[in-house]
């Protein structure tokens, strides 16, 4: 392949726009230790994402008025989306340069849209309130929950490297910080003078947005940011779940108190069930270890009984006779597909241990793929033509979101647009079929159109290497998938 004037390679800046990142600004310049918001840095960074999430509500409350709650909880990840995203566009594809100043104009616009927004449905945003507070009180509740109970763990623990525990957080931080300093899209690389990064960078963009707005050091940030991802995640959830089950309270002709409690009651369950739930490799070593200590011959090789023994023994020798345990392998719970590369961690093991990667970060962008469908359905049934369009529209940018995230996760975002979109159509309960083909049709091109050509500015910068599908190497067994899954299962 012939390279591009001025590069050695695709991933090379030009000497332009080497001097461009150059010119940026020194640490200093982009972050203040001493700044106003450095003195409480979680409020000041709480108060930023909620000022944004509350923008977003007129609008959002609209768009998602097929589901039984308005979407409300929706509203925190696309409060953060309404100002990073489009802060990225106007990075990428050349209208600006990124900085402070840039991140507060696409904040006040926010603001302002959200403000004439709610000024013209004022009445039907009190009706909402009236009628879905304690839903959208719930939401709220979750948020914060999940907020400061994964913020009170990194401050117990906020060392980003410590042996054993450091992981991939120096690799991790140094992506956050170069897209933080970064001018223009894509990042520099940190490890590769005069490269541009080639990775899947958009989840710490999305923490830049408030650290260039907030001046935080990265080191803090990082801090920050694994209980924002953690927060969002779960209002994601909260809200696909309670929808789900709002919705078919609504089938059964359920009156909206009778509906309104075991839905909120099952949002919440979601969202304990993504975030606060990990596989059970955790209870099989306490189970191993206990039997390890048992002294007790009772039941000896005899199945079940032996080793409910051997737990019970185990824990009178732990408690009343003061035995040791053999150490907790915290590692091992990570990667229970012994003799694989395969890694079993997500989520909870990655936000426990602060893992400020792609896979955790791609969790609410994940799930907002699953929201869309669910309220395209919704709205079809509803015969909300206006949110249908807009709807497949939003679902484009959330496919392409997912691609510039977490990679991975792109098939399958994929997969549930491409199938969530003619199945919503086939739920319509009206109508010919030939207008429900036309309609599914022109969603998702219009879909495909928005996710390829919104993120183009990634892709013409982004090589992936070794592609292909092939058929794994190794098949999981069926005791280490229930050990991954057993909860679920």
């Amino acid at each position: 392949l012939l390279p591009r004037q001025g590069r050695t390679n695709g991933l090379q800046f030009t000497p332009d726009e080497a001097e461009t990142q150059q010119a940026g600004g020194t640490f200093t310049d982009v972050f203040d230790a001493d700044g106003w918001a450095s003195g409480l840095p979680w409020l000041w960074w709480l108060l930023w994402l909620e000022v944004a999430a509350v923008a977003t509500v007129p609008w959002v409350t609209w768009l998602f008025r097929a589901l039984p709650a308005r979407g409300y909880g929706l509203s925190k990840l696309l409060g953060l989306a309404s100002v990073a995203l489009p802060t990225w566009m106007l990075v990428a594809w050349g209208a600006a340069q990124f900085s402070g100043s840039l991140v507060w104009a696409v904040f006040a616009s926010v603001l302002v849209l959200g403000v004439t927004t709610g000024m013209f449905r004022l009445a039907s945003l009190r009706e909402d309130a009236r009628a879905h507070w304690r839903s959208w009180l719930a939401a709220d509740a979750v948020f914060v929950v999940a907020f400061f109970a994964f913020l009170l763990i990194r401050a117990y623990n906020p060392d980003l490297w410590h042996h054993p525990q450091g992981g991939e957080k120096p690799m991790e931080i140094a992506y956050l910080t170069a897209v933080t300093r970064s001018t223009i899209m894509p990042p520099y690389d940190p490890w590769f003078a005069g490269g541009s990064l080639n990775y899947y960078y958009m989840g710490w963009f999305f923490l830049a947005v408030p650290i260039r707005a907030l001046k935080i050091v990265p080191e803090v940030a990082f801090n920050l940011g694994v209980p924002t991802y953690a927060a969002l995640a779960s209002t994601v959830a909260f809200t696909v779940v309670q929808s789900l089950v709002g919705m078919s309270a609504r089938v059964r002709d359920a009156t909206p108190a009778a509906a309104r409690r075991p839905a909120i009651l099952a949002g919440i369950a979601g969202a304990v069930l993504l975030i606060g739930i990990a596989n059970l490799d955790g209870a099989h070593q306490w189970i191993e270890r206990l039997q390890a200590a048992n002294t007790w011959g009772a039941g000896e090789g005899v199945p079940v009984i032996g080793g409910a023994v051997g737990i019970f023994g185990g824990l009178w020798a732990w408690l009343i006779e003061g035995a040791a345990l053999r150490p907790f392998d915290w590692w091992r719970s990570s990667r229970v597909h012994f003799g694989t590369i395969d890694i079993t961690e997500f989520p909870y093991w990655s936000m426990l241990f602060a893992d400020l990667h792609p896979h955790l970060m791609g969790l609410p962008f994940f799930g907002s793929v699953v929201a869309l469908v669910v309220a395209y359905a919704a709205s079809v049934r509803g015969r909300l033509r206006a949110q249908t369009w807009v709807l497949a529209v939003v679902l484009g940018l959330a496919v392409g979101l997912v691609r510039t995230v977490h990679t991975w996760d792109f098939p399958t975002a994929v997969l549930i647009a491409g199938v969530g979109i003619p199945l919503g159509q086939l739920l319509r309960a009206e109508g010919r079929w030939q207008d429900r083909f036309w309609n599914g049709v022109a969603h998702l091109a219009i879909a495909g159109v928005v996710a390829s050509v919104a993120f183009s500015p990634y892709t013409s910068h982004f090589e992936t290497f070794d592609p292909g599908v092939r058929r794994a190497v190794a098949t999981t067994k069926a005791h280490q998938f229930f050990v991954h899954f057993g909860v679920y299962i």
